[in-house]
């Protein structure tokens, strides 16, 4: 039995021997089902075409054709997930209106643990001051954290840089002006 590619004078085995320059190229036999098959390991683009196995004995030369196609590995064309940080919300409000802002964290693994919001470098909290709700909304499988800063009866005080901070200190900020 031999093994050649079509376009190659020249065998890639006879019998059990190989006769190419490259250990990817060998023949499987098995004695009792008669097959003698070759085997590419790591098959390349290049590898691709037309393999003739050729049997001969005393009564016959037998020729069989095999096309090989060989496909380009599929790539995972998912990005990787990264973490982000996202702010939305106005940016101008009238004095006594509220101030609604939103904050949307991606955790590369999981989601951030927290989000913390600062004014004007000023951490915000909820503590001794009633004009100050944030809610915070956590999704184990989209990994995100959203948390909602709202701040009723906006006063021209309120103006200023908004910064939402992740517990991976990922931080976004946003500029809201209370109009008078």
């Amino acid at each position: 039995v031999i093994w050649r590619k079509a376009s190659d004078p020249n065998p890639l085995t006879v019998g059990r021997e190989s006769f190419h320059n490259n250990d990817r190229f060998q023949v499987e036999h098995e004695t009792g089902e008669g097959t003698w098959n070759l085997v590419i390991h790591q098959a390349r683009l290049s590898d691709a075409g037309v393999y003739e196995c050729q049997v001969s004995s005393k009564l016959r030369h037998l020729r069989q054709h095999v096309l090989l196609t060989v496909k380009e590995k599929e790539t995972n064309t998912t990005p990787m997930p990264r973490p982000d940080i996202k702010i939305a919300g106005t940016s101008f409000v009238e004095k006594d209106d509220q101030i609604h802002l939103i904050c949307n964290a991606t955790g590369l693994e999981h989601p951030p643990d927290y989000l913390d919001w600062f004014l004007n470098g000023n951490k915000l909290s909820m503590k001794n001051n009633n004009k100050i709700s944030i809610r915070e909304f956590v999704s184990i499988t989209s990994r995100t954290i959203v948390s909602i800063l709202e701040i009723n009866d906006a006063q021209l005080s309120d103006s200023g840089m908004y910064v939402c901070r992740t517990s991976n200190l990922q931080i976004e900020s946003m500029r809201v002006t209370v109009l008078n």
